[in-house]
């Protein structure tokens, strides 16, 4: 109804009526709106098919709703316009009426007044700058209608009314300022020369004035003739541009009849200004004439341009094609078509070297819809078969394509039903736009669209028949499996009830036994394994699955022939095993007494070791001690190297006799002897290595002092003696100072350990030097003999004393038996001091 009514002549009531049955329009889709939602609320069914058909109604409801209110807010941005520029034009009718009716008001005044001449001036040249002012507005309207008409060329028509409106209201307010001119021209009285050229200006502008509103007339039917088809047939252009020329030529000879009148009455008149005024209108008159001309023309090129682009059924054409169908010059025609497409008349482009013309018809408008729609259809079709190829490509890196599978099922399923509503849609959208498929434009869009559509569903199709294929395949390597596992579990009874028969099973009786057994089930998982290559080729060949989930399949049947195969491995192990428990727990045995004995030895050697250390150290014999000490990690690795090298050996001789000792105790032999190495070197090598190191040191530095008669004792000294850096030195004796074994300091000025006061003065820095270049040896070695002496010379003198006395009784007495006496006390008193000594070094190894 409101297409129907908009198709009218416009005017003010009727653009009224239009937007009421908008807003009623705009109402009515709101209420049907809500309707449409509280029934789609009702429907609480979960039927697939219930739950598919709402969905596809709601969408198509939505794309209707949404191209309704575009039309609304379309149109009524248009009468909104139309509105306030009509309120514009019907503003400026009064406004410059009422400057017209002040005018007068003023001029009678003047004439009241007797003032003519002020009156005739103002009465010649005010009216004129109002119509000055009013050709200004007129030049701006149609710059904006102009504009208006560029961005919506469907309201041309409305737009068009505007002018109409306005050169309606121009010429009301041209006619009342020329019979005002004309009323108070009567009214002034003036010389005759003023009175005569005025009275011809009147007439000239009375001419211009007629002429101009020939020429509002004639547009008004032409524009009636451009926007209703069917009254160009009643409408004769010829003719009526031969009354418009005719009346020009009217014009023109009434004038110069007034010229000649003027003339003989010999009135020295100055008509050149007013013929300029004259000829200059003439001029735009023609040019108003030329332009309805080209713009009639430019409407009949485009009406047979677009009856061609119908009845040819397509938009695109060679323009020396166009110009024959229509004939006129390709060049000419290229020229028109520019010209049309410059001026925003035609909705086309012209391309190509050998230019050809698209014209922007009702059929591309319908290409371009399908298009638009087409494109986003295959979009959201392309993105979930998109998701449904990286969802495949990534079962098929991961190697869980079999996993997979059955979500992938569910996706192509989801996608095909995607794929039949989104085709519904599309030719819902075609019935609902009214697009003809018949147009070889939109025809070819159409089957352009089917035919990804198609594309796309291949390859979705594809990736089901490779489920299928994989499927199969899968499902006969089970087969495979299945019969597998039941061959070998036959073979294991067998070995089973023939082991239960004998209460003895020794490697002897059973060994060859279980050995062909074994060969049995070997052949048993070749036969499957060829099998499965067989039907591997099978696939390849057949070019419907990929490689890789052939590989995949493949990887998996071979990780559960490798697991079936362990099992029965074990079983056979098991087998082996109760044959050889008696051998292999021999062997471990014997293994174990080797481990014990080699540990038994370092033991041994590392006590006697630590006891030769301890007695040089109390025996002051420090630079041997400190030999030893250095040497002693050295001897107990080397030591613990060769028991390794004979444990090994041991183990690798056991394990070539029993691979059932080297599956079960071979590494833990190893393992446990490592365990002891690695503790052995902890605490017995490394850790009495230290607490020697601190003994010896605390021993010497005491033993030094003393023995220099000196409250301090060089660190180098102490690094030089015992062979130990003089970090380890230094370290050494902070810890025995700080465990309060020492009671001195160390002086790192000058390198010193001391005891007492830190007074270093000349003579003490002097004697620390000669300390430091002591042979420390060679004093050693005088006070062993020294002590040896000390020890010695008692008894010589003793042993003299009592030889003297002997001599004396020898002397006095030749008895035997005073010889026999001194003789046995010597040999008992020597007796007496070897076993004190005895006793003194046991008590010493034990503490």
């Amino acid at each position: 109804k409101f297409q129907q009514t908009f198709e009218q002549d416009y005017h003010r009531n009727l653009i009224d009526e239009l937007t009421k049955q908008l807003n009623l329009t705009a109402e009515h889709l709101k209420l049907c709106d809500k309707k449409i939602k509280t029934q789609s609320l009702r429907i609480t069914s979960k039927k697939p098919i219930i739950s598919k058909n709402r969905k596809k109604l709601i969408n198509k409801w939505i794309s209707h709703k949404d191209n309704i209110s575009q039309l609304i807010d379309f149109y009524q941005t248009g009468f909104n316009f139309w509105k306030q520029s009509l309120s514009k034009y019907d503003a400026l009718h009064r406004s410059f009426t009422q400057k017209i009716q002040k005018i007068e008001q003023e001029i009678n005044e003047k004439i009241t007044q007797k003032d003519f001449s002020a009156a005739f001036e103002m009465n010649r040249h005010i009216f004129t700058k109002i119509l000055e002012e009013i050709n200004k507005y007129s030049q701006i309207f149609e710059k904006e209608i102009n504009n208006k008409r560029k961005l919506a060329r469907k309201l041309n028509s409305l737009y068009q009314t505007l002018f109409i409106e306005w050169n309606s209201l121009q010429y009301s307010l041209e006619s009342l300022i020329q019979e005002k001119k004309r009323t108070f021209q009567n009214s002034i009285t003036v010389d005759q020369r003023t009175y005569l050229t005025e009275a011809f200006q009147l007439m000239v502008e009375s001419q211009i004035t007629i002429l101009n509103q020939k020429l509002v007339q004639f547009k008004q039917k032409f524009s009636s003739l451009i926007k209703h088809e069917k009254d160009r047939t009643s409408f004769n252009y010829s003719q009526e541009m031969e009354k418009l020329r005719n009346s020009l030529k009217k014009a023109k000879s009434k004038i110069q009849q007034e010229i000649d009148r003027l003339k003989k009455l010999k009135a020295e008149l100055n008509y050149s200004s007013v013929l300029q005024n004259f000829e200059n209108y003439e001029k735009s008159f023609k040019q108003e004439i030329q332009d309805i001309k080209q713009h009639y023309e430019q409407k009949q090129y485009i009406a047979q341009i677009l009856k061609v682009a119908e009845k040819k059924n397509q938009n695109i054409f060679e323009v020396r094609d166009l110009a024959q169908f229509l004939n006129i010059p390709p060049g000419k025609m290229e020229s028109i078509i520019t010209q049309l497409i410059s001026q925003n008349l035609i909705n086309a482009r012209v391309f190509g070297k050998s230019p050809k013309v698209e014209i922007h018809n009702n059929n591309w408008r319908n290409y371009q819809k399908i298009k638009q729609k087409s494109g986003l259809i295959l979009r959201e079709i392309q993105s979930k078969a998109n998701m449904c190829s990286n969802f495949f490509n990534s079962a098929i890196i991961h190697h869980e394509f079999l996993e997979k599978s059955d979500q992938l099922n569910n996706l192509i399923n989801e996608f095909n039903e995607i794929v039949a509503e989104k085709v519904d849609i599309f030719e819902d959208f075609l019935k609902s736009e009214k697009i003809d498929t018949k147009n070889n434009l939109v025809n070819q869009e159409y089957h352009q669209f089917y035919e990804e559509v198609s594309k796309i569903k291949d390859q979705i199709d594809n990736f089901q028949l490779v489920i299928e294929q994989a499927k199969i395949y899968h499902q006969r390597l089970k087969i495979l499996i299945a019969d597998l596992e039941d061959n070998g579990n036959s073979i294991i009874n067998n070995i089973e009830s023939e082991f239960r028969k004998t209460k003895k099973i020794t490697q002897e009786t059973h060994g060859k036994y279980l050995k062909s057994q074994w060969n049995l089930i070997k052949k048993e998982f070749e036969k499957a394994t060829n099998q499965a290559n067989l039907f591997q080729s099978e696939i390849i060949n057949s070019e419907e699955i990929h490689e890789e989930i052939i590989l995949d399949i493949e990887d998996n049947f071979q990780k559960n022939i490798s697991e079936i195969l362990q099992g029965f491995q074990a079983i056979f192990q098991n087998y082996e095993n109760e044959l050889k428990a008696n051998e292999t727990i021999a062997l471990r045995d014997k293994m174990d007494c080797i481990i014990i004995e080699k540990q038994n030895y370092v033991n041994k050697t590392q006590r006697k070791m630590d006891i030769d250390i301890k007695n040089k150290i109390r025996s002051h014999e420090f630079i041997s001690a400190a030999k030893k000490l250095n040497s002693r990690a050295k001897e107990l690795q080397k030591l613990l190297k060769k028991a390794e090298k004979e444990i090994r050996n041991a183990n690798k001789e056991y394990k070539n006799i029993s691979k059932a000792y080297g599956i079960q105790y071979s590494s833990y032999i190893l393992e446990e002897w490592l365990n002891f190495q690695k503790q052995f070197e902890e605490s017995m090598i490394d850790g009495l290595y230290k607490v020697y190191a601190k003994e010896l040191l605390y021993s010497f530095t005491t033993f030094s002092i003393k023995s220099f008669k000196e409250t301090f004792v060089p660190l180098k000294l102490l690094s030089e003696n015992l062979i130990l850096n003089h970090n380890q030195i230094q370290h050494y004796l902070m810890a025995l100072i700080s465990e309060g074994m020492l009671p001195g300091k160390i002086d790192l000025e000058h390198d010193v350990y001391f005891e007492g006061k830190a007074d270093f003065d000349e003579k003490s820095v002097a004697r620390l030097e000669i300390i430091k270049k002591t042979n420390v040896k060679t004093y050693l070695k005088i006070q062993r003999l020294r002590n040896i002496f000390g020890i010695l010379g008692p008894i010589l003198t003793g042993f003299a004393s009592f030889l003297t006395i002997l001599w004396y009784l020898i002397r006095l007495s030749s008895n035997l038996i005073f010889i026999a006496i001194p003789i046995a006390a010597i040999i008992i008193l020597f007796i007496f001091l070897w076993i004190r000594r005895g006793r003194e070094q046991l008590s010493q190894v034990k503490q």
